[in-house]
């Protein structure tokens, strides 16, 4: 009875760790061959998922000038998050294959007004 009960313990044990691990990966998922952005830092709150092979994408209402964290899981190409100011269409992030951004910084924070091929 013990042996079981211990047994059973170990077992509950183990899958803790696994369980807190999975809901810290959770936050960054972004679709393969896509760019995320998503509304607060660390990969947190509203999300808007775009295309990789969209050459030009203007945000949605939701994220437009929301942005604080974003990430490409593109293989090849390398994304720009736009600010239209002026008219004028102005870089304020660049995004190689594979990189993320917890925190976008004081720059371009808010400002997110499009994604596109650099």
């Amino acid at each position: 009875m013990i042996r079981r009960l211990a047994a059973g313990l170990l077992a509950a044990a183990a899958l803790v760790p696994l369980s807190a691990t999975s809901a810290q990966a959770a936050p960054y998922a972004c679709d393969a061959r896509h760019v995320c952005l998503w509304q607060g830092i660390d990969f947190t709150l509203g999300r808007q998922v775009i295309s990789g092979f969209a050459e030009y994408t203007d945000l949605g209402a939701a994220l437009k000038d929301q942005a604080s964290s974003w990430g490409s899981s593109t293989n090849q190409q390398v994304m720009c998050v736009f600010d239209w100011v002026n008219g004028n269409r102005q870089v304020i992030g660049r995004l190689a294959p594979g990189n993320r951004t917890p925190w976008v910084g004081d720059g371009a924070n808010d400002r997110s007004d499009a994604v596109g091929w650099c």
